[in-house]
């Protein structure tokens, strides 16, 4: 079995403190350790968690598209990065230009032209 350094900090520290703690090498293992209800109570939160980070991320993309939200989440998987919100280039230039202040638009503009 191989043990994990795990670290951890209260705000207020600035330095880490780390223990190392054994949580198996695989499923097998866990399930011996912890028992199978533990594993799968403890899969299932994460997966949950994981699961809510995406609808926030696609309600957050397009909030109008809320009735193609159950398709998505039906053909989601864990840490399949595949699937879910993908913006496009110019989805993303255009949203980092909405957040520079005037000063920084002119600036970019000037580059842009410079570019082209």
């Amino acid at each position: 079995m191989t043990a994990f350094n795990v670290g951890a900090k209260r705000k207020d520290d600035t330095a880490e403190t780390l223990a190392s703690y054994d949580v198996g090498d695989n499923l097998d293992e866990m399930v011996a350790k912890f028992g199978a209800d533990v594993v799968y109570q403890k899969a299932k939160g994460s997966i949950i968690i994981n699961l809510q980070s995406v609808i926030r991320s696609w309600l957050s993309a397009d909030p109008t598209k809320r009735g193609e939200l159950q398709s998505i989440v039906s053909a989601w998987k864990p840490d399949a990065r595949t699937i879910g919100v993908k913006k496009s280039a110019d989805e993303k230039a255009r949203e980092a230009v909405a957040s520079m202040t005037p000063e920084q638009r002119k600036e970019f503009l000037a580059q842009l032209r410079a570019m082209i």
